[in-house]
């Protein structure tokens, strides 16, 4: 998911260059629903539940996820292995916007750190880093890589903003 170039993910191809994180969706697929799935914040049932919905509406759906897929939660962690993982098995169809909890999680190079708070995913990743955790830790710096590269906001044609929550007065190119 952190490759080179980009993952190929949903709206990848609509990016005028690879670091952008505002995107201007060019066209949408009218065929395949679009299901946006808001702040998960470690809850797995949540997730499950929005995804056991979506594929009984539709057989492939395509999902954006808005961010804050950890912290203030219980599952911050499985939550975010299953999007990844529903990620790496169809990026096409997976979209994950940036939110405010994913963008500030951080490796020093030893530890984990989150400018926001509650931070309680930075913290179980550092108990894990020190437990011997390899799986867990590599999960995080794989996650600080992956929101690097996240969208921030998407324009579709119809005009409507898809965003986390806000948009950042900074240039996003």
């Amino acid at each position: 998911l952190d490759r080179d170039g980009g993952a190929g993910m949903l709206f990848d191809e609509h990016r005028e260059r690879p670091d952008d994180r505002a995107i201007r969706v060019a066209a949408l697929d009218p065929e395949t629903p679009l299901w946006i799935v808001g702040d998960l914040h470690g809850d797995l049932l949540t997730l499950e539940a929005a995804l056991a919905l979506a594929r009984r509406e539709t057989a492939s759906p395509r999902l954006l996820f808005l961010g804050d897929l950890f912290d203030d939660g219980a599952y911050g962690l499985e939550v975010l292995l299953r999007v990844m993982e529903l990620a790496a098995d169809d990026p096409a169809a997976v979209c994950v916007i940036a939110g405010n909890h994913d963008e500030a999680l951080g490796w020093t190079g030893a530890r984990f750190t989150a400018t926001v708070s509650p931070s309680d995913f930075a913290d179980r990743l550092n108990a894990a880093v020190d437990a011997g955790d390899a799986e867990a830790a590599r999960a995080g710096r794989l996650a600080v890589r992956f929101f690097a590269n996240a969208p921030r906001a998407l324009f579709f044609p119809d005009g409507l903003l898809v965003s986390h929550g806000g948009f950042p007065l900074v240039d996003l190119h």
